[in-house]
């Protein structure tokens, strides 16, 4: 589940929702920051050895643009580095493109070179996003360890009624990672802080650990490893 974590995110999942405000969105990127991925650090004269890039379709490579550091991190690992400008900046240095924005997470956006030429000369293009493609599976090997954090973590929630763990390849990522999807009555905020603290100081090497809330009674997400099989909720006792 995708949850915005400052302005230009909050535009990006309305974009999503609603067509109208694709246009908004366009001129948002202008003026909010973004974030790029240097390939390393710059050299005695200041000059960088390139930008992270995305592969299209086509062949061809996109600028990756990112709507927040996290999202970095999400796509390269933590020990990825990250510059940021506006939008504006950005465009008008890299132009003209193409650029593609949070490749690999829940929402990505294509930006053609027609789409940032018309941009900085002050025009209105729609600038459309759309989810990510997902494709889920089961690994060979189960990761025992991991299964048994995410067990005590989430067991004592009395929200929690189901959770099942698989693997997720995003489209835009080079490897699979981690999906925990779960089903839950109560605040999602509590599930979250209890998976943070249950996986705390793991060792993920390649992989990260994505988490999504169960909202079906058909999800796919019920066909990974579980985690805690079905379950009424329970009140907790006052």
């Amino acid at each position: 589940m995708f949850e915005p974590l400052n302005l230009i995110e909050r535009r990006l999942a309305e974009a999503v929702a609603d067509p109208s405000r694709r246009v908004a969105f366009g001129q948002r990127l202008l003026t909010e920051k973004l974030y790029v991925s240097p390939m390393g650090p710059p050299d005695a004269q200041g000059h960088m050895p390139g930008l992270r890039a995305a592969p299209q379709p086509d062949g061809t490579m996109a600028v990756a643009f990112f709507t927040a550091p996290e999202r970095v991190v999400a796509a390269y690992g933590p020990a990825a580095l990250i510059m940021v400008k506006d939008g504006r900046t950005l465009f008008d240095w890299l132009a003209p493109g193409p650029f593609q924005i949070n490749p690999g997470g829940d929402y990505t956006v294509v930006l053609s070179p027609a789409e940032v030429t018309a941009l900085l000369a002050g025009g209105r293009p729609e600038i459309a996003p759309r989810p990510s493609r997902l494709e889920l599976g089961l690994p060979f090997d189960k990761p025992v360890a991991l299964i048994e954090r995410l067990q005590r973590g989430l067991e004592p929630l009395l929200q929690v009624t189901a959770a099942y763990l698989m693997l997720a390849q995003r489209e835009g990522r080079a490897a699979p990672t981690w999906l925990l999807g779960v089903e839950s009555h109560g605040s999602w905020g509590e599930v979250q802080a209890a998976i943070a603290t249950a996986v705390q100081d793991y060792d993920f090497s390649d992989q990260s650990l994505d988490v999504m809330p169960i909202e079906t009674a058909d999800s796919p997400l019920r066909t990974g490893l579980a985690i805690l099989a079905e379950r009424a909720p329970r009140a907790a006792l006052h």
